[in-house]
């Protein structure tokens, strides 16, 4: 029995509900403004009006649909049945899938503002470095200056600062008398095959946004794979919501916004690490693995770990458990299987191992110095001790999940507060990132069910597929690993959430995609899981688009408001 037609739309209860809900917080917003620090009036201004009319609104639409909702009911659902007998459940897959996307990536083109970033005078650390690598070097073209080199401790940075010493960009390494990048080198070895003209014409931003562009592209061929294999009934309208919340949310949108070479060196290490996920995850769709696949798999992630180090651990645990898992899983004899199966697995972390040792060596005179030690910044790193330290993770927990979010009342209305240790402008992912919280809430109820009746928690259910069980396993283990390592980093940015929330994401996804799937014969359970994670993205996409929004749409978007200001005779 196919479920899909029965919630082609989230339904007439759904629609109200929902209707309902947004429609009495936008009220309940309007009436409490000055209490929960919207408006610092405690008048009734033109913007407090608005609020409340769109709540009555929301209100409203939901009465009509509570009384009238059931013709349109009808309609609806003989609608979504002719669509479900006339196109099959992978075209519907793949159309969602489609819609998606061509709404996230245009939304990254705008949000980063290419027309604008174009002309920005930026210092292109991946650009440089591969003009160094065309001319044979593994430093940047750039010198350090007499003033510089004549300083007694040049990575201090109050002596430079005292000495007004700051001709050289910023963060950048010196050793022996040359400038090098302590970011992985695989993405500038990508593009130092453009010419020397389009170098010239291709910033580090472009980097950002061709990497964010494919790390969506990936997480949405995973998560879409996964949806089309396991999944019979969860329908492929939550689909395309839920992968529009995998690409817009935080801190992807944020990192756009101003994307330079940090942004650049994440989103590349993202993009490989889910790419590698995403290649192993295809490979163990037969009997057998696919060989050509795992060794893809195997290049992503030696990728990934060449474009930004501090991912290695999540990179290892991928591998690792994906050798555990054919061993597990898959019964091979033939002796030269297993060493084509070994070799696609381990051959191209081996050679990245090399490499980046070699290369190491070659700037620093050793195999585990990537630069960070003789960084240019606000901190000599020569001195600095406790790089990680698991004494951190509470505080860092706390800012990266409950760091407080201002609410205004103008447009945007939403902006970061900073956080001056790092100067860095934060928000708490509580606040502008709901929907990753069904993660552990789904997993507790799934654990909890398995112990009502009497399976063990990890008792693998019936139906799962091995392939599944691989897919869970790597990304919550990687994502783990990711979030720790991050929650022990002694300096937090927003940026850094994005080493970590990818994985979660998509973990988040599959997870609500499989409760779904389960819950086909609890239509009121089924009802509830749609509500609560179709609600949690729309607000998850809602804020991380107000925090995102270019300067552009800023003003586009003030004057529309004017303009429906006006027109409802509030101005």
């Amino acid at each position: 029995m196919d479920f899909e037609p029965r919630f082609a739309s989230p339904g007439k209860t759904a629609l109200k509900i929902l209707f309902f809900i947004f429609g009495i917080l936008l009220i309940l917003a309007a009436v409490f403004a000055k209490q929960i620090g919207i408006d610092n009036d405690s008048g009734w201004g033109a913007g407090r009006v608005l609020i409340l009319e769109a709540g009555g609104l929301l209100v409203s639409v939901g009465v009509v649909i509570h009384f009238f909702g059931g013709w349109a009911s009808r309609v609806a659902g003989n609608f979504t049945a002719l669509i479900h007998d006339t196109i099959s459940r992978p075209v519907r897959i793949a159309i969602a899938s489609l819609m998606a996307a061509v709404l996230v990536l245009t939304s990254y083109v705008w949000f980063i503002q290419l027309n604008q970033r174009s002309a920005a005078q930026e210092y292109d650390y991946y650009i440089e470095l591969a003009k160094g690598f065309k001319d044979g070097n593994l430093y940047l073209a750039d010198t350090p200056s007499a003033a510089l080199l004549a300083l007694n401790n040049p990575y201090d940075y109050f002596q430079r600062r005292e000495m007004n010493v700051d001709d050289f960009p910023w963060d950048v390494s010196l050793y022996k008398n040359r400038f090098y990048i302590y970011w992985g080198p695989v993405p500038a070895l990508l593009v130092s095959i453009l010419s020397r003209d389009q170098l010239s014409r291709t910033g580090d931003f472009h980097l950002a946004l061709v990497f964010a562009c494919g790390l969506f592209i990936y997480s949405a061929l995973l998560i879409a794979n996964f949806w089309h294999r396991s999944l019979q009934n969860t329908p492929a309208w939550l689909l395309g919501l839920l992968l529009t919340v995998v690409g817009i949310s935080t801190p992807l949108t944020i990192m756009l916004k101003g994307a330079k070479v940090y942004e650049a060196a994440i989103f590349g290490c993202q993009f490989f690490l889910v790419g590698g996920c995403f290649w192993a995850y295809s490979s163990f769709h037969g009997d057998k693995p696919v060989i050509w696949k795992l060794a893809l798999a195997s290049a992503h992630w030696a990728l990934a770990a060449g474009t930004r180090i501090i991912v290695l651990p999540a990179v290892l645990f991928c591998a690792f458990f994906t050798v555990v898992y054919i061993i597990k899983v898959f019964k091979i004899d033939a002796a030269n299987m297993h060493l084509a199966l070994f070799a696609a697995g381990t051959v191209p972390l081996a050679l990245a191992g090399l490499g980046l040792a070699w290369y190491n060596w070659a700037r620093y005179d050793s195999i585990f110095e990537f630069g960070l030690t003789y960084q240019l910044a606000n901190i000599d790193y020569t001195n600095f001790q406790n790089v990680f330290t698991l004494q951190r993770i509470p505080q860092n927990l706390s800012l990266y999940f409950f760091h407080p979010l201002k609410v205004a009342s103008r447009f945007p209305y939403l902006t970061r507060i900073e956080y001056l240790p790092s100067n860095d402008r934060l928000a708490g992912l509580i606040y502008i990132a709901p929907y990753v919280f069904l993660l552990p809430l789904i997993s507790l109820f799934r654990w909890i069910n398995h112990l009502w009746l009497s399976k063990g928690v990890f008792t693998k259910d019936a139906g799962e597929l091995p392939s599944e069980t691989w897919l869970f396993f790597t990304l919550t283990g990687s994502g783990l690993l990711s979030l720790a390592i991050i929650l022990s980093y002694y300096f937090v940015a927003m940026r850094f959430m994005a080493d970590f929330m990818p994985l979660l994401m998509i973990l988040t996804t599959i997870l609500i995609g499989r409760e779904s799937d389960r819950l086909k014969n609890k239509p009121a359970l089924t009802k509830i899981l749609m509500i609560t994670a179709a609600s949690l993205a729309i607000v998850t996409i809602t804020a991380n688009i107000l925090l995102a929004i270019p300067g552009s749409g800023t003003s586009f978007m003030v004057n529309q408001l004017n303009t429906l200001s006006k027109f409802l005779g509030l101005k």
